[in-house]
């Protein structure tokens, strides 16, 4: 009986890895404070969300300038009529994937193909057509795509850069570690791309229902109640009792309210928190907090920090320090119910000049366009092909102000919990693929934090260290509650037990990690593993089962489903498990073993050679697949040889 090497690819908990920079939220300036948080009254926070339709019944006017805005036009469904690229694309090429993608129409759907090309017999081996879901983007600067699969949205490897306009890879799909199709889209990303979603708490990156663009609400907050009592004929309640008017908050609400969506960085959720728990006119530190790499505060800028740069001008501290200037916000110089590329330019030089004087400016023709010289157009830190205002005001030649420089700053809250700062660390290190050696700073913030009142954040920190024992540690001597272990903390429990070779107590953490977030598939998946390992691939296959039923383009699961079925000899149900895994991840060396052990097993010798020999020009320095096909030749030769 021929016998084959198990060899599930191990996964990490790092679907949340693939947020990148799309945690966009707010932060607040270190030196300002309300005297009052102006949290919206009891009855705006139990009011429902009615859509942007509602709104338009009474504002048609307002509604007709705001769809032309770039939030207006945020998020499309994906067809032709709504996109701003040009189809069909030319072959965009991976280099290190060594794989060709390209965009086209269908009838009036947009769908990305991607092929590869063997090296060596130049025919296409692999093909793969996905249709598109969603545009998102306003297309003044990109059009990016997304697609559904069973409602778990993930971003698709193509991106139209509308300024230089051309295709190309999406910011962070570039190198050998970066994503190609699994990059998930979640409720950060969605909540200040869109209008509010259904989405299902019990995942990271599945909805029920999206809507398209950003609509009136997220900034005027939930409008049941204004259309219950415009519709009574009842007097507007003030103070913005009955909906938010931003012009008549504070600076600082102002001022969060803009930074919910337009700060990029690390975004970090307070205790309870959601990402739509934020109503406009609230203190955006009670809901979460930001964090910046100390790189990004450079000359060196993200795409979406307008305020981080707006609040380092020296425009904005004069109007926080001095009782002779203005409070200065966002919408100091914005109106957000009109674009700003119908907006002229003399707009926006008028407000400069409501401080400024002509005869302080030296440059020719100074009164033209200040923007022009004092918020240069810039190629943002991490999109690519792309120019955008700087808003950082400054003399032209000037160097930037001292800065505080720590790995990670805080941009919202001054003084955060040192357990929140730790994590930060480790979460910036563990999602932007930053060296290990800055796990000393996290362990000097935990220093004074017991294990036993922050398992949280050690357990995270002992894991990312490789220390399994350690975690484990903190797990059987500490008398844990587990109901305030985070799920990808019992992930990371799961995981530590697993590579210290206790498949039993692994499952049971995997376990309580999906009882927290249940349409998580990788946690079924990994509870599917614990099984393998313990020989048992009929309880594995369910579980893995569980993963693509969730999933369907969950490639790992599918591998694994595929090996299980195997080991379990239902070798018809492996072909097409192991085909699907195929289709969704041709990178994965465990998918072509596992198409080998079938092949072998099948006794279809034909189709074995020939993938043998595409293997030796696809994967020329693996390891791992030469040693399979061995193992399979030399017990075959065994068997053989005791049959004679």
């Amino acid at each position: 009986m021929l016998r084959f090497v198990l060899s599930p690819q191990r996964v990490t908990a790092g679907l949340t890895a693939a947020l990148l920079l799309a945690g966009l939220s707010g932060w607040r300036c270190e030196h300002t404070a309300s005297s009052s948080t102006q949290n919206p009254s009891p009855s705006l926070s139990s009011a429902r969300y009615v859509g942007i339709d509602s709104c338009r019944t009474c504002h048609a006017d307002v509604y007709a300038d705001f769809i032309h805005t770039g939030m207006g036009q945020s998020f499309h469904e994906a067809v032709p009529s709504e996109s701003k690229a040009r189809f069909p694309s030319p072959p965009v090429y991976d280099a290190n994937r060594k794989a060709y993608f390209r965009a086209f129409l269908r009838n009036d759907s947009i769908f990305i193909e991607e092929f590869r090309i063997d090296p060596v017999t130049h025919d296409t081996f692999y093909r793969r057509v996905q249709p598109l879901t969603y545009i998102v983007g306003s297309g003044q600067h990109t059009n990016s795509h997304i697609y559904s699969a069973n409602g778990f949205l993930y971003q698709a490897p193509l991106t139209f850069y509308t300024q230089a306009g051309l295709w190309d890879l999406p910011p962070g799909f570039h190198g050998m570690k970066a994503l190609r199709w699994e990059r998930p889209i979640g409720l950060a990303c969605m909540s200040c791309h869109n209008a509010h979603p259904d989405f299902d708490s019990g995942s990271i990156n599945r909805f029920r229902q999206v809507p398209t663009g950003i609509d009136c609400e997220r900034c005027h907050g939930p409008g049941s109640l204004h259309v219950e009592r415009r519709r009574k004929g009842l007097p507007l309640l003030d103070n913005n009792r009955e909906i938010v008017h931003p012009a008549r908050l504070s600076p600082d609400r102002q001022m969060d309210l803009c930074q919910r969506c337009h700060l990029q960085g690390l975004s970090i959720l307070r205790p309870g928190k959601s990402y739509e728990d934020f109503i406009p006119g609230m203190r955006l530190a009670d809901v979460w907090n930001v964090y910046y790499a100390r790189t990004w505060m450079g000359d060196s800028f993200l795409m979406a920090s307008h305020p981080a740069r707006l609040k380092m001008s020296r425009c904005y501290m004069a109007s926080r320090e001095r009782s002779d200037v203005p409070d200065m916000t966002c919408l100091t110089c914005h109106n957000p119910h009109h674009s700003v590329r119908q907006t002229p330019v003399e707009t926006f030089t008028a407000k400069c000049l409501g401080c400024h004087q002509t005869k302080d400016c030296p440059a020719p023709r100074q009164e033209d366009n200040c923007i022009r010289c004092h918020m240069p157009e810039s190629a943002p830190y991490d999109i690519p092909h792309v120019r955008i205002h700087d808003h950082f005001i400054r003399v032209p030649g000037r160097t930037n102000p001292d800065l505080p420089q720590p790995i990670v700053i805080s941009m919202i809250d001054s003084a955060p919990p040192p357990a929140e700062r730790a994590r930060a660390i480790l979460e910036f290190i563990e999602r932007m693929n930053a060296p290990h050696y800055l796990l000393d700073s996290a362990e000097k913030t935990l220093e004074g934090l017991p294990p036993r009142t922050y398992p949280n954040e050690w357990i995270y920190y002992t894991f990312l260290r490789g220390q399994y024992a350690l975690t484990t540690a903190i797990v059987s001597r500490g008398r844990l509650n587990e109901d305030s272990l985070r799920p990808f903390t019992l992930y990371r429990i799961g995981e530590a037990y697993l590579q210290m070779k206790n498949p039993r107590q692994a499952r049971y953490f995997f376990n309580r990690a999906a009882q927290k977030l249940p349409a998580h598939p990788p946690f079924y998946m990994k509870t599917g593993i614990t099984w393998l390992q313990q020989r048992q691939p009929q309880r594995a296959r369910d579980f893995f089962r569980k993963a693509v039923e969730l999933d369907p383009a969950y490639p790992t699961a599918w591998n694994n489903l595929g090996f299980a079925y195997l080991l379990i000899g239902h070798l018809d149900s492996a072909a097409y498990c192991l085909q699907k895994a195929y289709l969704l991840a041709p990178d994965n060396p465990h998918v072509w073993a596992n198409l080998l052990k079938l092949y072998f097993i099948q006794g279809n010798q034909k189709k074995y050679d020939s993938l043998k020999t595409r293997i030796k020009h696809l994967f020329p320095n693996n390891q791992m697949l030469p040693r399979v096909w061995q193992l399979l030749e030399n017990a075959n030769s065994s068997a053989s040889s005791s049959l004679q």
